[in-house]
């Protein structure tokens, strides 16, 4: 007789939301020697909170704890199953959204496109995209080959006549049409896997609206640099991130990992010259930065040995964590505006720009793909680069 398979264990567990209201549940498994934890997206109420529940808040949370239990049964079988095909989970789970696409569901066939998109942002895009289509297809199963060029229009103009949840407004221009552009990259992408045989989003488009880029003006940038947040236990890694961005022009995704292997020191006359060269996140090749006097001083001590270098200039813990407390730094600072780390890629070009740099210097520095130039340009040779963010020290008014 054979030994019956043991099942994969899968445990469930919870972490408080803030507010210590509601707890969020994830599940943790080993597979392979490996550890796993993934989100379930189930919201429960806390104990504490249990306990001054109504009836019905008390049913609706059993009813989500019984989701969460079959959730919980359903990767166990996923587990035993993939074990059984020598592939791991994740593959299984695409695979068997691939084969409802193939028998002709749209959404199957859509998250499984999403899941190949790695950056965060891009993956939200599209989850907002999904929510858009369910809301217009009044939440019913859609067959992918029924999909054309009718549906695409009236998407579209569905999406014209809707208002955003949060502010009760018109959907903007920009959101209109990245809902139907990551629609049309779906549709597409099932042409060239032969699901359909026609691209019924030819020719069907919507205006993108002029993005208004939020900037820091010199004063609130000042007022930022006044706080004099150096020791501060709580703040201070933030604060000294943020103002590095606004001197250099850095998004979270890089100033986060950079090491002091990044930074590059040398000689020039009686002069001292500080670099940072990176591949940034969004970029192919190295680009190298001139460090203003400011920005070699929100470094902190350069370590010299060669394993000290390797570490992080600004251990963050994560992009939502430090945009928290970054909005608390800007109340400290009077700054009423609404401020995340990518603000001070906006300041920088502005400020910059309105100091006397050119256009082509500006997009340089920031590592945009769309200049005609190389990753040379701002190399340590490159006085107009180093002219640029010299000058932000008088525009900060950071010289003493």
């Amino acid at each position: 007789m054979e030994t019956p398979k043991r099942k994969q264990k899968v445990n469930i567990y919870s972490r408080a939301c803030r507010g210590g209201v509601y707890q969020m549940w994830h599940l943790r498994y080993n597979y392979q020697g490996e550890q796993f934890r993934q989100s379930t997206g189930i919201r429960t109420l806390t104990d504490k909170a249990l306990q001054t529940a109504s009836a019905i808040e008390k049913q609706r949370n059993n009813e989500q704890l019984a989701i969460l239990e079959a959730i919980r049964g359903g990767k166990e079988k996923d587990l035993a199953d993939a074990k059984v095909l020598g592939i791991s989970p994740e593959e299984l789970r695409a695979e068997k959204k691939r084969a409802k696409a193939k028998a002709g569901d749209f959404f199957p066939y859509y998250d499984s496109y999403t899941e190949n998109k790695t950056e965060n942002n891009t993956r939200k895009q599209y989850e907002n995209t999904r929510k858009y289509l369910e809301d217009y297809t009044n939440g019913k199963a859609v067959a992918l080959n029924k999909i054309d060029r009718t549906f695409v229009q009236g998407f579209a103009q569905w999406l014209c006549k809707q208002q955003s949840k949060q502010t009760k407004k018109p959907l903007s221009a920009n959101t209109r049409s990245v809902a139907l552009r990551n629609l049309k990259s779906v549709l597409r992408e099932a042409v060239i896997q032969g699901l359909i045989t026609n691209d019924p989003t030819q020719g069907i488009s919507l205006p993108k609206g002029k993005t208004i880029r939020a900037v820091l003006s010199i004063s609130e940038v000042q007022a930022l640099q006044s706080l004099e947040l150096w020791a501060d236990s709580r703040y201070s890694l933030v604060w000294r991130a943020f103002l590095f961005c606004c001197n250099v022009g850095l998004r979270y995704s890089d100033v986060s990992s950079i090491t002091f292997e990044n930074i590059q020191h040398r000689k020039a006359g009686a002069n001292e010259v500080y670099t940072l060269t990176l591949i940034q996140k969004k970029g192919a090749k190295p680009n190298t930065i001139a460090l203003n006097a400011f920005a070699v001083r929100l470094l902190g001590e350069i370590p010299k040995s060669r394993k000290e270098r390797g570490r992080k200039v600004f251990p963050l813990t994560s992009n939502e964590t430090s945009n928290n407390h970054l909005r608390a730094i800007a109340q400290l600072a009077g700054i009423t505006k609404h401020i995340t780390f990518h603000i001070a890629r906006h300041t920088l070009a502005s400020q910059a720009l309105g100091g006397g740099a050119t256009l082509k210097t500006v997009q340089t520095i920031l590592g945009h793909s769309s200049i005609q130039t190389t990753a040379e340009y701002l190399h340590n040779t490159d006085a107009e680069g180093r002219s640029a963010v010299e000058r932000l020290n008088d525009i900060y008014g950071n010289n003493d």
